[in-house]
């Protein structure tokens, strides 16, 4: 299975001469890959926020992905002894409170200049739209 683009789309706005760093396999003991990972964090959101259907909750999903990729100061580092291995690993491991200000955003979201916001737009073909 296949990333979602949308999670590269969001990645490269931010950082577009930077490749996100993912992997498909345990790499370390048992570890899930991140899209079976990522599934099971849209699922949960499905299951804990009252969305109409799986489309929406990947919604919300995708733009907490974009707050948390445009967060500012960054809580991910990209060089030096302490970067960030996997920076969608690491987002779903603290997924839970972006996932909670993206529902609470998303009326809002549609019109906001914010680069987080435009992104996440973009990303979902929305740009441009009100």
């Amino acid at each position: 299975m296949n990333l979602p683009w949308w999670v590269f789309r969001i990645w490269a706005k931010k950082n577009s001469y930077t490749p996100l760093p993912t992997y498909d396999t345990g790499t370390k003991g048992n570890r899930q890959p991140e899209w079976s990972k990522l599934q099971s964090l849209i699922g949960e959101t499905e299951e804990a926020i009252p969305t109409e259907s799986r489309r929406e909750a990947e919604r919300i999903v995708a733009y907490a992905w974009a707050l948390y990729v445009f967060a500012d100061p960054p809580v991910y580092r990209l060089d030096g002894k302490n970067a960030t291995t996997f920076p969608l690993s690491s987002f779903i491991e603290v997924a839970q409170g972006y996932v909670c200000t993206a529902f609470d955003k998303m009326q809002w979201v549609e019109n906001s200049k914010f680069p987080a916001e435009e992104a996440f737009r973009e990303a979902m073909g929305r740009a441009g739209e009100s």
